[in-house]
C-alpha cells in the first residue's frame, strides 16, 4: 500500500475540513479522517505546520475574538504551576478545539477529548472559555459519554 503524503498546507487542510473530514489523532500524530461511516475510514497524515498555519488564518477571521492569555488557577501552588506550564500552549489548544467544532455538527466535551486525544481538564477548560466568549453554545441536546452519562452537546 503506498504511503499517503503528509498534508502540509493550511489551504489543503481547510479544503478537507470543508468537505466532510475531521481533525483526528492516529497515535500521537495528527491526521484527517473521513466521516463516511459506511466505507473504510481514510486517514490522511497532517503536519503540525498545516494546523498552525490554519490557526493563523482563523485568527484573522476572528480578529474581534479575545484570545486566552492566562490560564486560570485557584491560588494553590500546584494549580499555579499547572497554569504556568500550559501557558505557552493556550492559544493553540483553544484554536484546536475551535477548529474541531468547525468540523462537526455539535459535540460533547467527551467526544472532543477522544478526537483530539487531549485530557478532560484541557478540553473542558477550553470549551468553558469558548462558551464564555460566545463562540460555543449549549445546543439543548444531550448525548451519552463513554461512561454512559448524559453530557451537553456544544455547538458553534
Amino acid at each position: 500500500m503506498p504511503k499517503i503524503p503528509e498534508l502540509t498546507s493550511a489551504k489543503g487542510l481547510y479544503a478537507y475540513l470543508e468537505n466532510g473530514y475531521y481533525l483526528d489523532r492516529f497515535g500521537h500524530d495528527l491526521c484527517l479522517s473521513s466521516k463516511n461511516r459506511n466505507a473504510a475510514t481514510e486517514v490522511i497524515p497532517v503536519h503540525p505546520c498545516a494546523v498552525y498555519a490554519l490557526i493563523d488564518q482563523k485568527r484573522l477571521e476572528y480578529k474581534n475574538y479575545r484570545w486566552v492569555t492566562t490560564a486560570p488557577h485557584n491560588g494553590v501552588s500546584t494549580s499555579v504551576k499547572a497554569a504556568k506550564s500550559i501557558q505557552p500552549k493556550l492559544q493553540y489548544l483553544e484554536m484546536l478545539v475551535m477548529i474541531y467544532f468547525h468540523t462537526v455538527e455539535g459535540a460533547t466535551c467527551d467526544e472532543c477529548e477522544v478526537k483530539l486525544n487531549l485530557p478532560h481538564q484541557t478540553v473542558s477548560a477550553r470549551i468553558n472559555g469558548l462558551v464564555k466568549k460566545g463562540m460555543l453554545f449549549d445546543s439543548g441536546k444531550k448525548r451519552l459519554t463513554r461512561n454512559g452519562r448524559k453530557a451537553i452537546v456544544w455547538e458553534r
